[in-house]
């Protein structure tokens, strides 16, 4: 009897494939269950294999009646397994539906007839540029990246959603991603009130089982249109005319964890694979985009006014070194809360630290609360009446005398919106005032009911961190505080001030949206600095274009391509003896920078030391890390390796 044998993928840090040998013809891409060691484990085939020279195990069972992913996703994987250097195998699972993870699931059958949809017309009057942009995307036939470059509250959704329209005529289906679970939700019911039953959500907070009906729904042969997250940019869309990725600049496409890819840019390279156009949406597009834009790479439709009589809001720099400060507020920011409280209107205080004090200290001998594992600063959370670490989550009780000196003379320093909101809760009363951060939005539901609580209140005051900046609409906000905005003007990182020119602009933009006029303070003990000087204007472009000269001039990303070799261990010398080994290693054309403390230099008890490689050329930078990849796997391990390639911070 003939055997035949395949290359199946196993979720290992290893860089092979694993040969094994089998009664029956399987089809690629099916899952199975193997013996690798003494552990059975899921394994998924990715090719047919000549039989090798050694003794190869059997299959124990193919999994399922069907294969798992088609040879397109399967093209997919392996080419975004090459460019970002992963392991083949921890790819594969990466993108396996959390329900067939495990050996005991099949495909449910839970199958009906596909959804027929019927659809609403909008009421809304498109904009001249609005149908300019409908017009532009409508046109473009085969592959393209297309770039809707809107301010915020210029209606960009709408011009997907007439977009979308076209494609469903033909039959056809579309993915559209958003760069947070919370924001799905409310782009779903946008859809649904405009296309019906055959929008679907994908994303890792629904259940194993709902995200594989969504997984098997996608599989059916008829138009449909999927919201979703990173995870859902490989599910198995029979027919596929359309890709959006909607705030195409946000940081959260990145997975910073395991597989480090860009959900973006796998999008855009499956678009090429099947030859569709591909839409990124954003009012302030990263600065790759605009360069892949400036050389004619991608196209572009603008949206530069707001619709529904919005305006754009005026921005004032308020000078902290001459003003006095309440809890992290100038009284300049203090005066016009009041006065858009008595106008029944709505204020926004952004500050993207959460907590109640930064910094936890003793006022006799300088001590300072840390984190045992992580040697971070511990936050204070009045609430809970603990210390918190931010980087594992670790809880400590609050001492009430100095674990240095013994003195009773401990204090707090800084502001978190925690100390804000009871800051303003003195200070305004007879006010409704509404914190959104990561700790008032832990359970199911919670960010849709303080949205919705917000939207009741049409007088009060918000607290916010950056989820508030993404794609929420407040139609009755009228000011804007911005605080702490100087760390990122005097940081290191070359991506700061990307960063922080996107989230001024996107949390700008949630004001004065409709008939409000809308005020933003930036509240800055620089109140000269150039940065600041270019981004009172609120153009984002103008800001875009001078980061994008200067980093020209350094020759830095988008001008180049990086790549961050990170390890880690118990030990400093080791981190720093392995990454001088691979530092001597002989590459060409590469700048490299290093060994340093990465960014978080201690988590969890282990130190982080990195190198950062940098060149001219992606291939060039491709092949030198291939050697230096194998000079790793040829040592001993006595640290652990992280690799980032395009990484968007340090």
């Amino acid at each position: 009897m003939k055997n035949f044998f395949y290359d199946v993928a196993v979720n290992r840090p290893l860089p092979q494939l694993f040969t094994y040998e089998s009664s029956k013809a399987i089809q690629i891409g099916s899952r199975v269950k193997i013996l690798f060691g003494k552990k059975e484990l899921l394994g998924i085939v990715l090719r047919k294999s000549s039989q090798p020279e050694f003794q190869t195990n059997l299959i124990l069972d193919v999994l399922d009646d069907q294969a798992l992913f088609s040879r397109h996703q399967l093209e997919l994987i392996q080419w975004a397994a090459d460019y970002y250097k992963h392991p083949k195998g921890e790819a594969v699972h990466n993108f396996i539906p959390p329900y067939l993870k495990k050996l005991g699931n099949t495909f449910p059958k839970t199958i009906t007839e596909s959804v027929h949809y019927s659809i609403t017309k909008s009421n809304l009057s498109l904009t001249k540029e609005q149908k300019t942009a409908i017009a532009n995307i409508q046109n473009i036939t085969g592959f393209n990246t297309h770039v809707l470059q809107g301010v915020t509250g210029s209606g960009k959704t709408e011009v997907y959603l007439e977009a979308i329209e076209s494609i469903l005529k033909k039959k056809q289906s579309v993915l559209v991603l958003v760069p947070e679970i919370s924001l799905v939700p409310q782009t779903l019911g946008r859809f649904k009130d405009r296309f019906g039953d055959i929008c679907y959500a994908y994303h890792s907070g629904m259940t194993p089982k709902a995200r594989m009906q969504v997984w098997e729904e996608a599989a059916i042969e008829a138009p449909k249109i999927i919201i979703g997250t990173r995870s859902s940019i490989l599910l198995p869309l029979k027919n596929p005319g359309l890709f959006i990725v909607d705030e195409e600049h946000d940081k959260s496409y990145k997975q910073h964890e395991g597989f480090r890819f860009s959900a973006r840019d796998l999008l855009i390279k499956r678009a090429q694979m099947l030859d569709i156009p591909i839409v990124l949406g954003s009012a302030t597009p990263s600065l790759q985009t605009l360069r892949s834009i400036n050389e004619g790479r991608y196209t572009v439709s603008h949206l530069r006014e707001r619709v529904q009589a919005g305006t754009i809001p005026k921005f004032s720099i308020i000078d902290t070194n001459l003003q006095a400060l309440e809890s992290g507020l100038s009284q300049q920011a203090l005066v016009e809360i009041e006065k858009v409280l008595e106008q029944k209107q709505q204020a926004l205080i952004f500050l993207n630290r959460r907590g109640y004090a930064p910094k936890f200290l003793c006022a006799s001998c300088g001590w300072v609360a840390q984190c045992s594992s992580c040697e971070s600063n511990l936050v204070f959370h009045h609430i809970e009446k603990r210390m918190i670490c931010h980087r594992c989550d670790s809880r400590f009780a609050v001492p009430k005398h100095c674990p240095s000196c013994q003195e009773p003379s401990l204090i707090m320093s800084g502001q978190g919106t925690e100390k804000i909101e009871q800051f303003l809760q003195s200070r305004f009363v007879n006010s409704s005032i509404i914190r959104v951060d990561r700790d008032t939005t832990r359970k199911v539901g919670a960010l849709e009911n303080l949205i919705e609580e917000i939207n009741t209140h049409s007088s009060s005051i918000l607290i916010g961190t950056r989820m508030l900046t993404k794609g929420h609409h407040f139609p009755n906000l009228a000011l804007v505080v911005i605080v702490n905005l100087d760390q990122s003007l005097i940081s290191l990182d070359p991506f700061a001030l990307e960063d922080l020119g996107q989230q001024i602009i996107q949390v700008a933009g949630r004001a004065g949206r409709e008939k409000t006029a809308a005020k933003v303070l930036l509240q800055s003990g620089f109140p000269d600095h150039p940065i600041l000087a270019v981004l009172k204007n609120g153009k984002y472009e103008d800001f875009a274009t001078m980061v994008l000269k200067e980093r020209e001039e350094n020759k830095l990303p988008p001008f180049s391509f990086q790549a961050i070799l990170r390890c880690h261990s118990r030990s400093i010398k080791k981190n720093i003896d392995a990454l001088n080994k691979l530092a001597n290693v002989n590459l060409s054309g590469i700048e490299l920078f290093g060994p340093v403390p990465a960014s978080v230099a201690k988590k969890g008890g282990n130190y982080f030391h990195q190198i950062i490689l940098q060149s001219s050329s992606r291939k060039n930078l491709s092949k030198n890390l291939e050697l230096i990849l194998k000079k790793i796997q040829a040592d001993k391990r006595s640290v652990k390796w992280v690799l980032d390639i395009d990484p968007v911070e340090y």
